[in-house]
């Protein structure tokens, strides 16, 4: 009677998870003389890995251009302002927020008349930054943030009696950075180094019970 042994072999590939890895990727968009503009960001890519925070910063120039508002004097006869600004980026947990006091302008008459004061041209610097508190949002969708300059005057002396004459307008960029960790990436398991040899021996034991049996 032969016996007959058959030494089947598996080979098994054990993967393992490498460690996730923090990440981060920004995207920058620029805006030049704006007093409002939709600025359009693209989403987070899921396949990329799980987004853990989202973060902006805008940096630029606000300016005015010179002009004039008409004020209502004080019971002194006077007039006196400041053209004021302020700079917002808001949108999906997202709001970031400047403000301004610009050129200062005044104007005298009699009391309780409206006189025009003129202004001088003026610009200044915004920085600021911030986080997302529903950074979900950026998920795999293209979030719109709106920037707005919203123009306005604090009375001092009497009241004013019209908007100013001009518009305050801002350059600069707006940059949207993602935090990340990336998806685990599967490694190979080395197998030991002995089981060549194991699995030959194996072999060569059947060949060998094979032949005597036969």
């Amino acid at each position: 009677m032969n016996i007959l042994y058959t030494g089947a072999v598996s080979t098994v590939l054990l993967l393992a998870a490498a460690g996730a890895n923090a990440s981060t990727m920004s995207q920058t968009l620029t805006f030049s003389d704006e007093t409002s503009k939709a600025l359009s960001v693209s989403g987070f890519d899921s396949s990329l890995g799980n987004l853990t925070g989202v973060s902006a910063a805008m940096f630029g120039t606000v300016s005015i251009d010179a002009g004039s508002i008409v004020g209502r004097t004080d019971d002194g006869g006077r007039y006196f302002t400041f053209v004021e600004s302020e700079i917002e980026i808001a949108g999906s947990g997202i709001f970031l927020i400047d403000f301004f006091d610009g050129p200062r302008a005044g104007c005298s008459g009699t009391s309780r008349t409206e006189c025009t004061a003129t202004y001088r041209s003026y610009s200044d610097d915004f920085s600021r930054s911030g986080t997302s508190t529903s950074f979900s949002d950026f998920i795999d969708n293209d979030v719109t943030l709106r920037l707005s300059v919203i123009l306005g005057a604090s009375d001092v002396d009497g009241s004013r009696t019209s908007a100013p004459s001009t518009s305050w307008k801002a350059s600069g960029s707006l940059t949207v950075s993602y935090t990340y960790d990336e998806l685990p990436t599967p490694s190979a398991v080395p197998l030991p180094a002995g089981l060549p040899l194991l699995l030959a021996g194996l072999g060569a034991f059947g060949i060998v019970s094979r032949r005597r049996r036969s």
